[in-house]
């Protein structure tokens, strides 16, 4: 990689943070310490690199949480049962996973995080339909123009550039962002 390409990148990544709208960003972290401080489930789930995003938040709200002696709720990726996905991918249907998922373990009340890239996964979309019928809150965090995702969702975490890198380059800034600010 040459040292224009690496700079290029580099001022991407800060001309787009100047873009991002922070008051949703705090206005989604205020609502996520609520969730953790009333017990609440949060539920996180993607496809693809959005799916170790995912990951990588839930274990920060856990065990990263935890064993600096804050109070966690039950914090869970809805990619990581691996079985469980599959079994319904196989079973029903992919675009299912997700909903499926939240039928079983999610309450009204609950949040749930949806990291889509485009905004436009199915199987996004149609766990986001089901949260908003159910009283579960929705988080969207995405790149490009938002897609579906970000007319669905309660809150919004939007990355406003069209490359799929730097939007999750950015959107696992959000977990750590959430992680940084429980701890104060």
């Amino acid at each position: 990689m040459s040292q224009v390409t690496v700079d290029d990148y580099f001022s991407c990544i800060v001309e787009t943070l100047t873009r991002i709208n922070k008051t949703s960003l705090v206005d989604s972290i205020t609502h996520l310490k609520n969730q953790i401080k009333d017990g609440k489930r949060i539920f996180i789930a993607g496809n693809g690199g959005s799916s170790s995003i995912a990951s990588h938040m839930v274990n920060d709200l856990t065990k990263g949480l935890h064993s600096m002696g804050k109070d966690t709720t039950l914090i869970m990726s809805l990619n990581d049962n691996y079985p469980t996905v599959s079994a319904i991918a196989n079973d029903i249907n992919f675009e299912s996973v997700f909903r499926i998922q939240l039928e079983m373990f999610a309450r009204k009340g609950d949040s749930i995080i949806l990291v889509s890239g485009s905004g436009n996964s199915r199987n996004i979309l149609e766990a986001a339909q089901y949260a908003k019928q159910n009283e579960i809150t929705v988080i969207g965090l995405t790149g490009f123009t938002g897609g579906k995702l970000f007319e669905i969702a309660d809150f919004n975490f939007h990355i406003p550039i069209e490359d799929m890198q730097i939007s999750e380059d950015l959107m696992s800034m959000f977990g750590h962002i959430v992680y940084k600010t429980i701890l104060e």
